[in-house]
């Protein structure tokens, strides 16, 4: 079944709204077959690179076009090819159900921002007051503040290059996939002058002195979530902020403990191991 065979099969199953057809057109896009992406980029990747690889696309937004650039240096990256190829933010039905959540007045901690796609989101086309993006990653965060500038966004969005964990440490990358960006995980390791280890702080001593606190965590940290939320005791004992979390697999029954302990429930299991949590005054783990 080519492309457009999937997409007509797939919207003739139910009565789609405008919003529902679009999300499903982007989640087809991955199926294309792999012979078809690599025909696509050797096509177009002359014009991405004479471009200084920095790609733009409109954001239709009720009658509004909000315009949003990326810089996307390197298309082996998973991320930054779905961004590519479907000239759009990636997980777009996630970003959907997520905006749910938030208003304007919203302040989010970006836990974990990769090269700012859902940073962009929150900040550009919600319009949120403020975002803090934490990304360790020396060469992802390089990226992450051209995108930022890009958009015209450092008013709105404090961008800080350090992992976030239990205690104010030192971390190393694990394991790192060239293919997905996304996927590096991160391990505490002694102190050291290494080039690569980089530094790592607790959410709640960084927010000691950064004001005003967030109302939202979005947190993306591969496999790091519960070191981060027990980095976290003051902010959810006393912020309570809704929380946007990917749980891997094999901590899901600590972190989902964790959360329970803080009086969180569960509010949406979305695709993968994407999670919604919200702070339930009345809940008793």
């Amino acid at each position: 079944m080519n492309f457009k065979e999937l997409v007509k099969v797939t919207l003739t199953k139910e009565h789609l709204s405008p919003k529902r057809i679009k999300e499903i057109v982007h989640n087809t896009i991955p199926y294309i077959r792999h012979e078809t992406r690599l025909h696509y980029l050797e096509k177009y990747l002359p014009n991405h690179e004479q471009n200084n690889c920095i790609f733009s696309f409109n954001w239709r937004e009720k009658n509004l076009k909000i315009p949003v650039s990326f810089y996307l240096p390197d298309l082996n990256d998973y991320v930054q090819q779905e961004i590519w190829l479907k000239k759009s933010f990636y997980e777009t039905p996630e970003l959907f159900i997520f905006r749910k959540y938030i208003d304007a007045s919203a302040i989010i901690a970006d836990c974990g921002t990769n090269i700012g796609n859902h940073t962009i989101f929150f900040a550009k086309v919600i319009g949120v007051q403020k975002v803090y993006s934490f990304e360790p990653i020396p060469r992802t965060f390089a990226i992450l503040k051209k995108n930022i500038e890009i958009n015209n966004l450092k008013s709105k969005v404090v961008l800080e290059n350090t992992a976030l964990g239990q205690k104010k440490a030192q971390v190393s990358v694990i394991s790192f996939n060239p293919k997905n960006w996304g996927g590096t995980t991160l391990g505490y390791c002694p102190p050291s002058e290494n080039a690569d280890v980089m530094p790592c702080i607790s959410l709640d001593e960084y927010f000691i002195n950064h004001k005003p606190l967030p109302t939202h965590l979005k947190i993306d940290v591969e496999g790091f979530e519960s070191e981060l939320l027990k980095g976290a005791d003051e902010l959810l004992t006393k912020q309570h902020p809704t929380i946007f979390i990917e749980i891997q697999k094999h901590n899901l029954e600590q972190v989902m403990s964790l959360l329970n302990k803080y009086g969180y429930i569960c509010k949406e299991k979305l695709n993968g191991e994407n999670y919604i949590y919200i702070y339930e005054p009345d809940f008793k783990a």
